[in-house]
């Protein structure tokens, strides 16, 4: 009667790493960082932006999309990325990017850093 089925069987933590890992594409492949969000026009709010906190290489990171044309899932690809505000070289998988592990571990631990992902037309 309190609504904890979904937290007992397991099936919220389900959900939160759908949305982590298929959703926001956030996912790790090799030790690197792999970036393919998948999300649709609705998802984004009103500037083009969609956000999520996570845990990756034990950092605490805060990754950005940024879609100002609000373009939907299948019309964008990743154009640039930064990290901290500096640029970051990453390597085009389709329409996902690949962050190298070392650039991850480069990062202080214990502190939040954000990776802004600019999303433009394919």
């Amino acid at each position: 009667g309190r609504g904890m089925y979904p937290y007992l069987t397991g099936s919220a933590s389900w959900y939160l790493l759908t949305l982590v890992n298929e959703v926001f594409g956030v996912k790790g492949q090799r030790g690197a960082l792999l970036l393919e969000p998948k999300l649709v026009a609705a998802q984004f709010d009103t500037g083009g932006n969609a956000a999520i906190h996570t845990l990756f290489a034990d950092r605490q990171l805060h990754i950005v999309y940024h879609n100002p044309a609000r373009l939907e899932y299948g019309d964008y690809a990743i154009e640039t990325i930064t990290l901290d505000g500096a640029p970051v070289s990453f390597e085009h998988r389709g329409h996902a990017a690949l962050l190298p592990r070392a650039t991850l571990l480069a990062l202080a631990k214990g502190q939040t850093h954000t990776l802004d992902v600019q999303l433009v037309a394919r």
